[in-house]
């Protein structure tokens, strides 16, 4: 069955004595935003409401994304949070019949809401208090502790799921992921933040999952009070300091770099880069020093870590905006607008398109206008410029008009400028990653014999096998000398006489692309030669054919990616005859490895040489999105007011429907139009009453 999506929830929540079930929480009413929409987290599987009912409050999940055995992990957790009675975890109720959303019940979690801010909130304003740091720490190291003592784990223990609330006390919620052992037949339904997991931790399921998790979050802070510049440096707002990108390639980390040279941090980050390359059950041996950190770590392959950074999205793919509803993601786009309102709070608007149909915004409220006035001289300097946001994405409902996917900005931290070469590389899907090269066979035992025709041999078995390996039409190996009599021989077919051809230049048009190359041509032997590559006329080979590399030694397989070897593959001696004629003594110049041919003039001394296109051109940019809905529809109606009372009464009922993107002189004409305009109506009746009065027999 599908779930209800964002949109719908936010829908229903606006009227709870209709959508819920639980008679406390009919009574109640959600949070809204300036804009009158329900407020809303998303965390795991779910999204959070907050309903006050009657001077109390609610933390309300309702489910947007399947979880095996939802209500049957819920039953579980509630009796351990309940027999626990840890100060760090927040009692829970799921309800199976929670909520009614497009004629569907649905279940959810009620929790106490638990006053506080997010870890990477609290740590932004206490950057210069390293003994509030300290507590905190103190506090989230012996929570984890007490969870891995009773054989239970958190699951997702990151900035997110970690509140600071009054008094510096910790609390850790979001519950979708713990394991008891009660669960374990239940198998894991998430695998954690990326930038807090072990690469390697896959679908485990067990009391170790915070292990990784809580010694990143501890060393970060610990970090966080020695220098608090790393918070600046390399927070993102979707971490504390450290990155899934950190942890897949430590030795290329710049953070592992600067920790590396914090004395106080460096031993225990050196243990942390380790454990990144070692296999999840070695993980925790090397992170608490029992078992010492290989010498030469592993390098691990791309595609190993249990998960990715935030997905990027381009901001004109509204439709791809809008199936993401309720995740957090990162947009990337080039902005067309802004504008910034104060009414009884300050809202900041940073359009990517034409709002009107529906194209992506960004709304930053009271505390994220302030936080970016601050950070940049005026929002309007955005405009024109490639940015990328992370956060949730909603969607805002207007009356009339499409659904708009939005962001809802927190933090000016969550924004950032980039360029537009940034941008393209942030939209460019991923590469697959490579599969592992297979192991090469164990090479044959061969028997010394006298001279070095035994050197010789092993030699040509391991050419042999590695051009096979690499993908080359190579000639067989001289077989291993050995004890056993030879084979008879089958007598050679003669090879006709080779015929001598005119090296000539292929145009531009014919010249061949990189492709899968040849093993080079033999004469007298089957052993492959090391000689100039040779070359043969061909075809540019499809855009379908896959490159083939190489590490032997320099051949036409070492071109660059856009000039092809064109090496011909020749028949061994005693084979038969090739079926392409020979090519030239020695290839042309734009044939030969390891050379340079300008292919265009170089420009004028002195003049700049622009960078070359990247592979992907940037996304084409939407139009401008303009200030005004109607332009001069405020005066029109204040003049409307002046000539026909009503009419301009109704021109400027419609302005005031637009107010929001109007500039502020018209607004102000419209609203003095509706004053005008009924006064002009009133003054009419009068007189008109007047007239009939006076033209009466009785008058």
């Amino acid at each position: 069955m599908r779930l209800p999506a964002l949109v719908d929830y936010q829908q229903a929540v606006q009227l709870p004595q209709l959508a819920f079930l639980d008679r406390e929480l009919r009574q109640g009413q959600p949070r809204l935003n300036p804009l009158g929409s329900p407020v809303v987290a998303s965390g795991g599987f779910a999204l959070t409401f907050d309903i006050g009912v009657n001077g109390r409050r609610y933390a309300v999940r309702c489910f947007h994304k399947p979880s095996d055995h939802l209500q049957e992990r819920y039953a579980r957790v509630a009796e351990f949070v309940e027999a626990a009675g840890l100060d760090v975890l927040v009692a829970v109720e799921y309800l199976p019949d929670g909520i009614r959303v497009n004629g569907a019940v649905q279940p959810i979690v009620r929790m106490p809401w638990v006053s506080g801010a997010r870890l990477n909130d609290w740590l932004e304003d206490h950057l210069g208090e390293p003994a509030a740091i300290g507590a905190i720490r103190r506090q989230i190291a012996a929570g984890a502790q007490a969870l891995r003592e009773r054989g239970a784990a958190h699951g997702d223990l990151q900035h997110g799921n970690i509140l600071v609330g009054p008094g510096n006390a910790v609390r850790f919620i979001d519950y979708d992921g713990m394991y008891l052992p009660s669960l374990d037949r239940l198998g894991a339904s998430e695998q954690g933040h990326p930038n807090y997991q072990h690469p390697g931790r896959g679908s485990r399921f067990d009391a170790t999952l915070d292990v990784f998790a809580a010694y990143v979050v501890d060393l970060s802070l610990e970090a966080l009070t020695h220098d608090p510049t790393l918070f600046g440096d390399f927070n993102s707002w979707e971490n504390l300091i450290f990155s899934a990108a950190d942890f897949a390639d430590p030795a290329a980390s710049r953070l592992f770099t600067r920790l590396a040279g914090i004395p106080a941090v460096a031993s225990r980050s050196a243990l942390l880069a380790a454990a990144c390359t070692v296999d999840y059950d070695t993980m925790p041996a090397v992170l608490s020093g029992a078992t010492p950190p290989p010498a030469r770590p592993a390098p691990r392959a791309a595609g190993t870590a249990t998960g990715t950074a935030p997905a990027a999205i381009s901001a004109h793919d509204r439709a791809g905006l809008l199936q993401r509803q309720g995740d957090t993601v990162t947009v990337v786009g080039k902005v067309s607008a802004t504008r910034v309102l104060d009414r009884n709070t300050l809202i900041t608007f940073i359009n990517f398109g034409d709002h009107r149909r529906g194209d992506f915004t960004v709304v930053a409220w009271e505390q994220g206008s302030r936080q970016l006035a601050r950070a940049a001289t005026s929002v309007a300097d955005l405009e024109g410029t490639w940015v990328a946001v992370t956060g949730m994405i909603t969607v805002y409902q207007p009356k009339r008009g499409k659904l708009t996917p939005q962001i809802e900005l927190r933090s000016a931290r969550a924004l950032r400028r980039i360029t537009s070469l940034e941008a393209n590389r942030l939209l460019r899907p991923p590469a697959p990653p490579a599969p592992a090269p297979a192991p090469a066979p164990a090479p044959a035992p061969t028997q010394r014999v006298p001279g070095g025709a035994g050197r010789a041999d092993d030699l040509d078995t391991r050419l042999g096998r590695l051009y096979a390996q690499s993908g080359m039409a190579g000639t067989a190996p001289r077989a291993a000398a050995s004890t056993s009599p030879p084979a008879t021989p089958k007598p050679a077919t003669p090879a006709p006489p080779a015929t001598s051809t005119t090296p000539t230049t292929p145009s531009p048009s014919s010249r061949p692309s990189a492709s899968p190359p040849s093993s080079p041509s033999s004469s007298s032997s089957s052993r492959p030669s090391a000689s100039r590559p040779s070359t043969s006329s061909s075809k540019r080979s499809s855009s379908t054919s896959t490159p083939t590399s190489s590490t032997s030694r320099p051949s036409a397989s070492s071109t660059s990616s856009w000039q092809s070897s064109g090496a011909s593959t020749a028949a061994p001696a005693g084979g038969p005859p090739p079926t392409q004629p020979r090519a030239a003594p020695y290839p042309p110049p734009y044939q030969r490895p390891h050379q340079y041919v300008r292919t265009q003039p170089l420009p004028p001394y002195g003049t700049s040489v622009p960078p070359p296109p990247g592979p992907y051109p940037p996304p084409a940019p939407h139009p401008p999105s303009p200030t005004s809905d109607a332009p001069a529809l405020g005066y029109v109606a204040l003049a409307l007011a002046f000539a026909v009372g009503p009419v301009g009464v109704i021109v400027a009922v419609v302005a005031l429907t637009r107010s929001l993107w109007m500039p502020a002189n018209e607004r102000l004409c419209a609203q003095a139009a509706v004053v005008v305009g009924c006064l002009w109506t009133v003054a009419a009746c009068c007189c008109g009453f007047i007239n009939s009065v006076s033209n009466s027999p009785l008058g």
